[in-house]
């Protein structure tokens, strides 16, 4: 199974990773070439040319769905990322249109798609460059985040995630691999079209098939991929946020099977028996993001937000966060 998002995009100091922990059944691993910006930019690298108005500058990830380039676009003159799908032609036209209803989500939290198509046999979207790190790439630099930096970072995806539902769009992969960390501290949401046709492709043709990555995947996903809604984007986004707190996913099986299995059945654990200064209002959140049901969780991405910004507001107290019965398990949310 690949191990990273899609394609995500990619920042000048460090490349993001190139492709996913998609279908559960896969079992090749694909990562993201180590070269920055500053080594790899010239427009002389054998090979390279001009992809859908895009001059094609470097290869700054690689992986099993394609790769990604840095290029510069012709007629805006901008840099920006250029991904080229692998094997996707049988399906260009769906990839179009979804791409065409990613670049209406404008959002100064969701990566920018500026078109898409085929060119010379290749299908390939182009969007925002990014000069930054994944998520993914943080926590494995700096470890663990404080608290009120882990909320400021779920609260800037959980806008992006909004506007994405708002537009009828699940991304279905949300996870660190695909939360891209500016330079100046910003979140961008990536690979929100992508993620969808690349998932729809597969839903189309393998009934009950578990795609996502397993273990930031909600149980009614882990059973069904094709009853993923936007629950399921909290729920992920939930799992980030308690890696984000504690370091750690909440449950760290080994084999996808024993993870999918315990989204399904294990309790969530305690977060604040991992995070000892953790506000309850903070703890509280986190267990009803992953709630096992999806109606005792937050609707979607704006019910979150709404939530964050609470906490934020009183400094992570319990106020506006869901309660937490006595056994340990999220009750449903609470609009104070």
């Amino acid at each position: 199974m690949p191990a990273d998002g899609p394609l995500a995009s990619v920042g000048r100091s460090a490349l993001a990773s190139a492709s996913s922990e998609r279908a559960a059944p896969a079992s090749s691993v694909g990562t993201a070439s180590a070269s920055t910006r500053g080594d790899s930019r010239s427009s002389d690298v054998p090979g390279f040319g001009t992809l859908g108005g895009v001059r094609l500058l470097s290869v700054i990830g690689t992986g099993g769905m394609g790769q990604v380039y840095l290029g510069h676009h012709l007629t805006l003159n901008i840099e920006v990322a250029v991904k080229v799908i692998k094997d996707g032609l049988s399906s260009a036209k769906r990839f179009q249109r979804e791409a065409e209803l990613s670049a209406r989500v404008i959002h100064e939290n969701v990566v920018r798609v500026y078109h898409a198509g085929v060119e010379n046999e290749s299908l390939f979207l182009v969007q925002e460059f990014i000069d930054g790190r994944n998520l993914k790439q943080v926590l494995r630099d700096d470890g663990r985040l404080p608290w009120r930096r882990a909320l400021d970072i779920a609260l800037q995806a959980a806008r992006g995630l909004a506007a994405a539902h708002a537009a009828g769009i699940v991304h279905r992969d949300v996870k660190p691999s695909n939360l891209m960390i500016t330079a100046r501290g910003g979140v961008k949401v990536t690979d929100l079209g992508l993620a969808r046709h690349l998932f729809q492709e597969l839903d189309d043709t393998q009934t009950g098939a578990v795609l996502g990555t397993p273990a930031y995947m909600a149980p009614e996903q882990a059973k069904d991929s094709r009853s993923a809604d936007q629950r399921c984007d909290v729920y992920s986004l939930g799992v980030t946020l308690f890696q984000m707190l504690a370091g750690e996913v909440p449950f760290a099986k080994v084999g996808h099977t024993s993870m999918l299995l315990a989204h399904i059945h294990d309790p969530v654990p305690d977060i604040r028996a991992r995070v000892a200064d953790l506000p309850e209002g903070v703890a509280r959140l986190v267990h009803s993001m992953l709630a096992k049901a999806p109606e005792r969780r937050p609707a979607d991405g704006g019910a979150v937000v709404d939530l964050l910004e609470r906490l934020r507001a009183s400094d992570g107290a319990a106020t506006g966060a869901p309660a937490i019965d006595h056994r340990g398990l999220p009750r449903a949310a609470i609009v104070l």
